[in-house]
């Protein structure tokens, strides 16, 4: 594609011819970089009609240059909104690019020639020179996927929320049951020893702090979901924010540090939710005290500015990275390398409080500076006007948290020294009392673990729950030190170095991974065994810890059991340890003795050995070189190997042995030595010092070779005469050694190209066959044979079936060596073998067709038997009583009013069943006109109004303005009659209709819905089929047979329309949707004329034979043809069409396969081994399989009965072009 000089700089029009070269060059550039482009590229001129566009614009379009070449894109390539609306030409935004002098940008809907719809982005920008504008350059992208992942985000976004919400209600109800049973426990812990009362308290602290975080998930769950709404009540602010700040004083002063409050009074209550604002409050504070270690924390409340109120917390802790200050608010964020007074925390404290300040119509911000502290500060207005009015004073739904889990949270980050008496659940002992209590029997305990030889274990967590809980399972057996953090840990280790170091990888100050690193640099330290707990379960966090030195790495919540046996399993590997270094002493003077020994070896070994320094003097030979060569010692000893063997120089040895030296490099190479008479083998290694050389003396294998070599000449001559293809394939170097001449003849192929290219045969079998073949060959040498069967295909496009069987030959050791097989052609059994098989299917779906049709035959007459003996029943039963007796005037005309009513009634049957039998018989015609639609379903609804307001159902109808149809009024009537009729009979009483009429693109479109019964979704398909019915319940309850919305399809057909049919279910009413081709405007009829005549021009000349045993047929193809100026000529059977071939010369085929004697399929062979004349199949077999049959038989296309006369000679211009 090449573009236009126009579109080149303007320097390009004024240049030297120097200068035109490179601007030729330079058009060249551009032009190569448009064509490798993967954005779609369009260029259009001065006047917006296309010049322009790259390969990926055709492939994204469907259209080719040619096609769009002088015209505006938006004739050609339709695009819409992304909604799907279509744009006015004026408002088009790449069209508007020129015209405005600007660049547009943005998302449409681009229509594919083939009528699929996908959403792009595009560029649209003009092209200037100079001052003025000479067209526009348009960059498009598909954005098809981008849209289906952002929609799969969003779903992936919902499931999450209402993961979160769901799971943390399942959490709560446990946590609940276990909370209670705990604290019923400790509130009666008298008789409770003091390893069972320890136990239990840490499993009720620990259930308190799970039963915070689920809560705190749950709340952030439900705003997300949008299901959190606030209760506001005037709320004196400043003492209730006092009094939540008041409850950190003590943990705050126990950590050496001090609290300010200052919150004033205020003018007036302040509108809040006080449960939102006790999670706000505490937050902050909470998270001030976990990174503050010394200073103060400052909760102010003031009123700044008109109409709002100031929360403020400051700290002077360790401060934010500027880095992470945009990121702080996010869900689950959490500051990297942060050393607060704890790893724990989900991350989500400070996104539930910008979350809940945004329920009180809020903002929060935060001031940081590194290493000087944080301000957190929460702006909410007074007042309630700016409040939903309807939840004021209406009950909360947020979980209450209470204030003890925050203070209790905090007081477990301090060290033990610093903990002070918090109440545990219903028990208020003091947690120093009953450690105090009970740690005489544990120090007891230690004092005899100490005095013994037990391993000693130094564990670092700083998790005080699960320092005691490790240190309780583990003191049973080893002698336990515990540390809060790493640094502590080092120094201790330094001091004392333990027998194993049990640590957590998530501590402040120093985490594990540090402490590991620094162990493991120090010489000291480096052997000692070291375990990593961490809660961190992914196999990341695994592999991270064990490639960074971890012996080990166990993952919370853990066993009991699991820990002990790490840990005793990693103590005995640190002894294994020790013992291996000794071992590896011991084993190094041994390889010292064993190279002694090495002289000694080399001297036993029976091939030849010799080795050389690097100017080839012998530096060694050993006792197989001196039998080999009938010399001694001194014959070898300062003297070269060319000195030795002069006559060696310049042969293939001599230039061997050069190349290895010289290359650095293995050499293997056999040789045969004159003198001696014998063959060998040499292996020459070069080294920096020399060269070694190890020869075997091969003499015997050579004769043996030899011998096999003129065997397999006598075979060769054998192999040469045989019918099918022998073969013969060397499993060491991978190809073939042997291929009879049958191969020619039966692959079409000569043999010397697979002896040049072993894929080749691989690559000759059909794909669909290839896999299984290459499995089967592959697993030869474990079977011991390979036998398949599989098409081949040859040069000319044919298919050759052949059976395929070998079997491995082993040498002399039992390895396999050798595969010789037979190859024979088959492919007459497999044609007779498909034919059956063709065969048997068409009987088994003739006999399935005919049960079918046979049960659908019975449930038909039971129908119509019911349906034609309803009605006559009561007239049969008034004529009698009319004739039998006298009745008055009234009861007279009501008896015929029936009488007529069901009379009428069967009329309808009968005139449905003959339409039916018309459709079928094809002998329906339609008397057709300009119709306008209106006036028709207008009429359609008189004939049902009196039915549908007698079960006092609305019509409603909504129409376009007139819409004109080519049809028969009288039929489209019927149409809307059947459907409305349908409608009526379907919906209950009160109910409602809607009729709707409007045009859509080129069609009509015709639409009933209904409120009523609606249709079962396994129906559907079935819904406009003769004869069907949902099931019996519809037929004794509705009557009918079957055959209205069948005849409404077909009628529908007959008119170049179509039919469909929606339902949600049963209940849910039904909507049925008929689209009509609106009437052809002159212009369209105009490019139909033009179109006939450009396939009258293709078929000028061309000549065809077409081959049919139908005369009917035959006529109709040579009408066809001939009016489309093709030269015909028919045969009636394929003996007449081989022997028409003979005289006429075709440039297509048009064959009918279903043909006596000599059906289509072998028509096609014979022809094939005389002609490749294009043909085509039109056949009534229009199966898929029929399909794949024909083109395998060597037809190059498929056209199903009956043919559009427009289809059969597109298909054959097609071949002609």
């Amino acid at each position: 594609m090449a573009l236009e000089s126009r579109f080149l700089p303007d320097e390009a029009h004024s240049l030297s011819q120097m200068e035109m070269l490179n601007a030729d060059y330079y058009k060249r550039y551009l032009e190569v970089v448009c064509n490798n482009a993967t954005l779609a590229i369009f260029i259009m001129d001065d006047r917006q009609q296309c010049v322009y566009m790259n390969p990926a614009a055709e492939k994204l379009t469907g259209f080719s240059l040619d096609e769009v070449r002088g015209r505006a894109l938006h004739d050609i390539i339709h695009h819409t909104r992304p909604d799907g609306s279509h744009y006015p030409l004026e408002e088009c935004p790449i069209d508007r690019a020129f015209p405005q002098n600007n660049q547009e940008q943005g998302e449409e809907v681009f229509v594919h020639k083939n009528g699929s719809f996908y959403p792009v982005a595009y560029t649209a920008s003009p092209i200037r020179e100079g001052s003025g504008i000479v067209g526009t350059i348009v960059e498009v992208r598909d954005i098809t996927q981008e849209k289906l992942d952002e929609k799969a985000r969003q779903e992936l976004e919902q499931a999450r929320t209402a993961f979160f919400s769901n799971i943390s209600h399942e959490f709560r109800t446990p946590l609940t049951l276990m909370l209670g049973s705990l604290e019923e426990i400790l509130a009666d812990s008298a008789g409770l020893s003091q390893d069972k009362f320890q136990q239990v308290e840490i499993a009720h602290r620990n259930s308190l702090r799970l039963l915070k975080l689920v809560n705190t998930l749950l709340d952030f769950s439900r705003i997300e979901a949008g299901r959190t709404q606030a209760m506001y009540e005037p709320t004196d602010l400043a003492q209730l924010t006092t009094e939540l700040a008041s409850t950190f004083r003590a943990a705050v002063e126990r950590a050496g540090m001090r609290l300010v409050v200052d919150c004033p009074p205020l003018s007036e209550p302040v509108y809040v939710d006080p449960q939102m604002w006790e999670k706000i409050v505490l937050n902050l504070l909470s998270n001030a005290f976990k990174f503050t270690f010394n200073g103060e924390i400052e909760v102010s409340l003031k009123c700044k500015m008109p109409n709002y109120i100031e929360l403020a917390v400051r700290d002077t802790g360790i401060g934010i990275p500027p880095a992470e200050i945009p990121h702080l608010f996010e869900r689950f964020h959490r500051v990297k390398e942060a050393q607060g007074r704890s790893y724990e925390g989900s991350g989500i404290g400070l996104s539930l409080v910008q979350e809940l300040v945004k329920l009180h119509g809020g903002t929060v911000a935060v001031n940081s500076t590194l290493g000087q502290g944080s301000c957190f500060t929460v702006s909410i207005p007074t007042g309630s006007a700016h409040l939903p009015q309807d939840r004021i004073g209406v009950s909360q739904t947020l979980t209450a948290l209470g204030v003890a889990s925050y203070v209790e949270e905090a007081l477990r980050w301090l060290p033990e020294e610093a903990e002070e008496p918090v109440r545990c659940g219903a028990s208020s002992l003091r947690c120093s009392d009953w450690r105090e209590q009970r740690s005489r029997g544990a120090g007891e305990n230690q004092d005899l673990l100490c005095s013994g030889s037990s391993p000693r274990i130094l564990l670092a967590d700083d998790n005080a729950d699960m320092r005691n809980y490790v240190k309780r399972l583990l003191s049973q057996r080893y002698t336990v030190e515990t540390v809060p953090d790493g640094i502590v840990a080092l120094n201790a280790i330094k001091q004392n170095p333990p027998d194993l170091v049990l640590t957590d990888v998530m501590m402040p100050k120093m985490d594990g991974l540090e402490l590991l690193q620094a162990l493991r640099a120090n010489p000291q330290t480096r052997e000692i065994p070291i375990i990593l707990l961490s809660a961190q379960a992914g196999e990341e966090s695994r592999v991270e810890g064990l490639a960074a030195g971890a012996d080990d790495y166990l993952t919370k919540p853990f066993s009991a059991r699991e820990l002990l046996a790490r840990v005793e399993a990693n103590l005995s590997m640190a002894q294994l340890r020790r013992e291996a270094a000794q071992r590896e002493h011991e084993l190094r003077v041994a390889a010292e003795t064993a190279s002694e020994n090495l002289e000694t070896v080399l001297a036993s070994i029976n091939d030849v050995f010799m080795t050389f320094d690097r100017d080839w003097y012998y530096t060694y030979v050993n006792r197989r070189t001196l039998e080999t060569s009938g010399m001694c010692w001194e014959d070898f000893m300062g003297k070269t190997l060319w000195d030795v063997f002069p006559d060696l120089v310049d042969t293939q040895f001599h230039a061997e042995l050069q190349r290895a030296v010289t290359e650095q490099t293995p050499v293997q190479f056999e040789f045969y030595y004159p003198k001696w008479q014998r063959w060998f083998e040499n292996r020459v290694y070069p080294s920096a010092n020399g060269v070694s050389i190890f020869t075997t003396e091969i003499t015997d294998r050579k004769q043996a070779e030899a011998a096999l070599r003129e065997s397999e000449v006598r075979f060769r001559q054998m192999a040469e005469t045989i019918h099918d293809v022998f073969w013969l394939w060397n499993i060491q170097e991978n190809r073939h050694l042997y291929i009879s001449p049958a191969y020619e003849r039966i692959w079409g192929r000569d043999r010397e190209s697979i002896y040049q290219d072993p894929q080749q045969w691989i690559e000759t079998i059909h794909p669909e066959d290839r896999p299984q073949v290459k499995n089967a060959a592959a697993q030869c040498l474990q079977n011991g044979y390979f036998e398949q069967e599989y098409r081949v295909v040859r040069p000319d496009g044919s298919i050759c079936w052949v059976s395929d069987r070998g079997f491995v030959i082993d040498d002399d050791n039992g390895e396999p060596y050798r595969v010789a097989g037979v190859a024979q052609d088959i492919t007459e059994r497999k044609q007779v073998e498909q034919e059956r098989e063709y065969l048997l299917a068409r009987e088994q779906a003739a006999r399935e067709s005919a049960e079918t049709a046979n049960r659908i035959k019975d449930e038909f007459l039971a129908v119509l038997s019911h349906e034609l003996r309803s009605p006559l029943n009561p007239i049969l039963g008034w004529v009698k009583l009319l004739q039998s007796r006298k009745f008055d005037e009234q009861a007279t005309a009501k008896a015929l009013a029936t009488i007529e009513r069901n009379a009428k009634l069967q009329t309808q049957l009968i005139e449905d069943l003959l339409d039916v039998s018309r459709i079928l018989r094809g002998k329906m015609v339609l008397n057709v006109t300009s119709v306008n639609l209106v006036s028709v379903i207008d009429a359609a609804l008189e004939t049902v109004r009196v039915a549908a307001a007698a079960k006092d159902i609305r019509i409603q109808k909504e129409f376009s303005s007139e819409i004109l149809v080519a049809g028969d009024s009288s039929r489209l009537q019927q149409i809307v009659w059947n459907l409305l009729s349908n409608a009526v009979k379907f919906t209950p009483t009160g109910g409602c209709i809607e009729v709707q009429l409007q045009q859509v693109g080129t069609h009509a479109q015709i639409q009933v819905k209904d409120t009523g019964k609606g249709i079962h979704p396994d129906f559907l398909p079935y819904v406009f089929e003769y004869f069907r019915q949902e099931d019996g319940t519809t037929t004794r309850k509705f009557g009918g047979l079957g055959l209205g919305l069948a005849i409404v399809r077909q009628i529908t057909e007959l008119h170049g329309g179509s039919v469909k049919a929606e339902s949600l279910g049963e209940g849910q009413g039904a909507t049925f949707t008929v689209q009509l081709p609106l009437l052809q405007t002159a212009q369209e009829v105009n490019e139909s004329d033009a179109i006939r005549s450009s396939c009258i021009l293709q078929l000028q000349g061309v000549r065809v034979l077409v081959v049919d045993d139908e005369v009917d047929m035959q006529e109709l193809v040579l009408a066809i043809l001939e009016q489309y100026g093709a030269e015909v000529c028919v045969a009636a059977s394929a003996a007449e069409a081989l022997l028409l071939l003979n005289s006429f010369q075709p440039d297509i085929l048009i064959s009918d396969i279903g043909m006596p004697d000599v059906d289509g399929y072998m028509l096609m062979r014979q022809i094939r081994q005389r002609s490749r004349v294009p043909a085509i199949a039109l056949t009534a077999y229009a199966g898929e399989y029929d399909q794949q049959q024909a083109l395998a038989a060597g037809f190059q296309n498929h056209l199903a009965k009956p043919v559009e006369p427009e289809k059969l000679v597109q298909a054959i211009a097609q071949f002609i072009k």
